[in-house]
């Protein structure tokens, strides 16, 4: 956990949450709260996830090369969608009038957390923020 980057958060509250009032566990809960205004990026989703979202009358009409792209995303593993070939990749494939495309670029995006849309890898706990905030 990056504390100078916590303090920062806590101290400027540009989302208005209003830390300066909370004890460190409410901040720490504050920061991990699924929040309908924030949107965050899946980093990795199955391929089955992915597979379950093609509407196949579309994907009969994929040309063979399309076809073995997608193919090779959907391999062995998860499959990266933060990235920068997933995601313009799919929108080359299905057009932006597919049911397709709209339920693979719903499912890459989600509602998140603060924490999340910060970047930062975890949440922080109530240790966490009582630590920033002694931060000089």
């Amino acid at each position: 956990m990056d504390l100078a980057a916590l303090k920062s958060e806590i101290d400027n509250d540009p989302s208005a949450f209003g830390y300066s009032g909370m004890l460190d566990g409410a901040v720490a809960s504050a920061i991990a709260l699924i929040r309908a205004g924030i949107t965050v990026d899946e980093a990795e989703l199955e391929p089955g996830q992915i597979a379950s979202q093609i509407v196949l009358d579309e994907f009969a009409l994929l040309g063979g090369a399309q076809r073995q792209w997608l193919a090779m995303q959907l391999g062995d593993g998860p499959v990266a969608v933060r990235g920068t070939e997933f995601r313009p990749g799919i929108t080359s494939l299905f057009s932006g009038a597919t049911t397709t495309r709209a339920n693979l670029l719903g499912l890459v995006r989600r509602t998140g957390a603060r924490w999340e849309e910060l970047g930062w890898d975890r949440a922080p706990n109530a240790s966490d923020v009582a630590n920033a905030r002694r931060l000089p």
